[in-house]
């Protein structure tokens, strides 16, 4: 266990993972925390839409076929009825 005492922050590392206790923490640097894993996800999702198109390219190409991908807005695309 490392704490900072600082920010009274404590990071726990359980199965190679840290973990951090967020009891502590003001409502601002909460919210920074969100904010950064908001901005993390965003980043992760968009690389991980990136490969998938790839991969699809790649197979339609392994089999002689061309695949034209149009992204839609995405706001559009995930509401439900």
């Amino acid at each position: 266990m490392i704490t900072n005492h600082d920010r009274m922050l404590t990071f726990f590392i359980i199965e190679g993972v840290t973990v951090t206790d967020y009891q502590n923490l003001s409502e601002s640097e909460l919210q920074a925390v969100i904010d950064s894993a908001e901005k993390s996800i965003k980043k992760y999702t968009g690389n991980k839409r990136k490969d998938v198109i790839a991969q699809i390219k790649d197979l339609a190409a392994s089999i002689d076929v061309t695949v034209d991908i149009h992204e839609s807005d995405k706001k559009a695309a995930r509401k439900r009825c």
